[in-house]
């Protein structure tokens, strides 16, 4: 049961009306004092992912300083905005669309509080959470060769998954292509003095697919601090910087 649904709910983002009709995922991020949910919206019969973002009371959350906390949690949003729409570029991630900062109705949680979008087309495929014993060794050894090639992308931008699961990804087995869809453990890295991410890398067999692990795992990236988004911080909608 989720601490709050979204489902049924319709949202006018960017003068188009998306309906969420299923709710995929909620979680809680107590250091910017927000929640975060993936869902399935449509719109005129067509399916979308829907990444929602909301502020938590703060009176909840235990936030010293709520004029930094929220600058940090809308850097954090423009740079899902900049990977998603990088991902989405290069083929391997669903199809940015728009987004778009509301206020919270008053309905929700915190009525005022900011409420963030990202609408991406919902890309084709299966998760592979519910595949995964139906994948042979060579869609296995495809999927792991595509995801450390996004990864390694990633990593080039400053970007890197500080969370592994199969939930994360879809995968077309008919075209044979991996999407990441879900960006929930989104952190950031410095490109000049990481680790260059391979098919042995810990931050590939992490994602726990494969039936026998590598044997010659290689050491953690080391991340700097968040870096400056170039996304525009604004409470409206803006295209995203391109890659």
């Amino acid at each position: 049961m989720w601490s709050f649904s979204f489902r049924d709910r319709i949202f006018d983002i960017e003068g188009e009306d998306f309906k969420v009709v299923r709710q995929l995922t909620e979680d809680d991020d107590a250091e910017v004092g927000e929640r975060k949910v993936l869902a399935i919206a449509k719109r005129q019969d067509k399916r979308y992912l829907l990444k929602i973002r909301y502020q938590l009371d703060p009176e909840d959350c235990d936030i010293e300083d709520l004029d930094k906390t929220l600058k940090v949690a809308e850097q954090y949003y423009c740079h899902e905005v900049e990977a998603i729409d990088l991902l989405s570029t290069h083929g391997y991630g669903p199809k940015y669309h728009n987004h778009e900062t509301h206020e919270q109705p008053h309905w929700m949680p915190f009525p005022g509080g900011y409420l963030e979008f990202i609408v991406m087309e919902f890309p084709p495929g299966k998760n592979v959470d519910d595949i995964l014993e139906e994948l042979t060794d060579t869609q296995r050894r495809s999927i792991r060769k595509q995801l450390a090639h996004l990864l390694e992308l990633m990593r080039q931008n400053d970007y890197k998954l500080t969370e592994q699961h199969p939930s994360y990804l879809h995968y077309d087995a008919r075209a044979d292509r991996l999407y990441l869809v879900d960006l929930a453990g989104l952190g950031y890295t410095n490109s000049a003095t990481s680790y260059p991410i391979d098919e042995e890398s810990p931050y590939v067999t992490a994602f726990n697919i494969w039936r026998k692990e590598y044997s010659k795992p290689k050491g953690t990236p080391k991340s700097g601090d968040i870096p400056l988004s170039h996304q525009p911080i604004k409470k409206e909608n803006q295209p995203p910087r391109k890659t």
